[in-house]
């Protein structure tokens, strides 16, 4: 898990965002007094509910990243058992990984093709394969 949120900063930082508020939250309530008990209520509903959608959301991209990775290595007969035991909404986060990683792939290729041009412009030899 720590790998992953390492590779994906933005779920780094949804992660972050999470485990302070959850402290902050759990400082609140644990240095309760008696005349606030209502107020701790009120704001935990109103913490909690931002920090299931945090939580949910970043465990699905892990599902989605793990599953794409585990697949790496299976035969096509293998990959379609597997996929169609998957609940759709992990097919359809799988897909948007899929569909996210292959628009990466693309914008680098066309950035090493820009790079290569321009230096082939400014006559200077690369080793290219």
């Amino acid at each position: 898990m720590i790998e992953f949120l390492l590779n994906n900063p933005k779920d780094l930082i949804g992660a972050s965002i999470f485990c302070i508020v959850f402290g902050a939250f759990a400082f609140l309530v644990l240095f309760d007094n008696k005349e606030r008990r209502r107020g701790n209520i009120l704001i935990s509903i109103v913490v909690l509910l931002p920090l299931s959608f945090f939580s949910s959301e970043i465990y699905s991209n892990y599902r989605a990243d793990k599953n794409i990775k585990m697949i790496q290595g299976f035969s096509k007969e293998e990959k379609e058992s597997y996929i169609n035991k998957l609940s759709k909404k992990e097919k359809k986060k799988m897909i948007e990984k899929l569909e996210e990683i292959k628009a990466e792939e693309e914008l680098d290729q066309k950035m090493n093709e820009l790079f290569i041009e321009d230096r082939k412009k400014k006559g200077v030899k690369l080793w290219v394969k």
